[in-house]
């Protein structure tokens, strides 16, 4: 017999709410329309707003406004193209790395 507990909040009141507050004290260019774009590619599911945050906000960090206002239009559709991508650009970095490692 197999015992699982699944939790979906997706469908609880407030979730939309949540969400909203949730990028608008995360994301650190305040633009609306990339709130707007943020929330309608993640499908409802935080995993996929606190990647797609992290990224934005790295590249602010960096000082590449250009790169935070354009990266929202790329935006994979759904929490698994988001982690999907995000790990082959780490993949893609961590080789590059490797590699300019040993040419030293």
């Amino acid at each position: 017999m197999r015992k699982n507990l699944e939790l979906v909040v997706e469908s609880r009141p407030g979730h939309e709410k949540e969400i909203r507050k949730y990028i608008r004290e995360r994301v650190r260019l305040q633009v609306r329309w990339i709130e707007d774009k943020i929330r309608s590619k993640a499908e409802g599911v935080f995993m996929s707003i606190f990647l797609v945050i992290k990224i934005l906000n790295w590249a602010f960090d960096g000082g590449n406004v250009a790169t935070v206002e354009e990266k929202p239009r790329k935006i994979p559709n759904g929490p698994h193209q988001v982690l999907s991508e995000l790990l082959e650009k780490i993949i893609h970095i961590r080789k590059k790395l490797s590699y300019s490692f040993k040419l030293r």
